[in-house]
């Protein structure tokens, strides 16, 4: 799929893999007006290109379970690779806004965040395998549930520009030690880091600090 531009909602998502699809697809499966041909069978793709996409639709990958590696351009929608549980690593440096749900219980293992200003609600949601964030100094947003029940969460460095943590955000994660709040960081939601690990909390900075 290196040469297509545009991918539909839902393109390649279904709850049930099927052997339906069994040859190799190129850009035939996404019609001229960027409508999906193969809705109702998630074929058993391993690794997709999407470098030249210039819009991927919502869910497009959705339930793609044996999905591994996954080549990005720029844009990620929402629950773009939700639930898909074979993928353990994706290159997202030059990604700058992550959508809602986009990786869902996604068995990504750490995440370099270099480009990245927005990170949508319950993106990493239930990510289990996941041990650590490195965010840049260009995150502004992490929304609501962005990390939570991330199990393994031990580490998110790279904080430095973060204006808001919402409701959630890093609640039931394994991130441990001392946690300095940076001068930018204006609002922090309802249980952000509800059982969390953390020992000591720096809120000097915040403006609004949730329950």
């Amino acid at each position: 799929l290196s040469k297509v531009i545009s991918i539909g909602e839902n393109a390649f998502s279904g709850d049930i893999l099927y052997e339906y699809l069994d040859q190799d697809l190129s850009t035939t499966a996404v019609d001229e007006n960027g409508y999906d041909l193969y809705r109702y069978y998630a074929p058993k793709f391993v690794s997709v290109d999407l470098s030249s996409a210039e819009k991927i639709g919502k869910d497009a990958f959705a339930y793609c379970r044996e999905l591994k590696t996954v080549t990005l351009g720029d844009a990620i929608p929402e629950g773009a690779f939700r639930y898909c549980s074979s993928l353990t690593s994706i290159n997202l440096g030059k990604v700058v806004k992550i959508a809602d749900y986009a990786f869902n219980r996604s068995a990504i293992t750490s995440l370099t965040l270099d480009s990245a200003v927005e990170i949508g609600k319950f993106a990493f949601l239930e990510s289990a395998a996941l041990t650590s964030v490195t965010f840049s100094e260009s995150i502004e947003k992490i929304d609501e549930g962005a990390f939570a029940y991330c199990g393994l969460l031990a580490s998110a460095n790279g904080l430095g520009g973060v204006e808001h943590v919402g409701d959630y955000a890093f609640a039931y994660t394994g991130i441990n030690g001392d946690f300095t709040t940076p001068d930018t960081l204006i609002d922090i939601g309802d249980y952000a880091f509800a059982f969390a690990k953390l020992k000591q909390v720096d809120l000097s900075n915040v403006v609004n600090i949730g329950n």
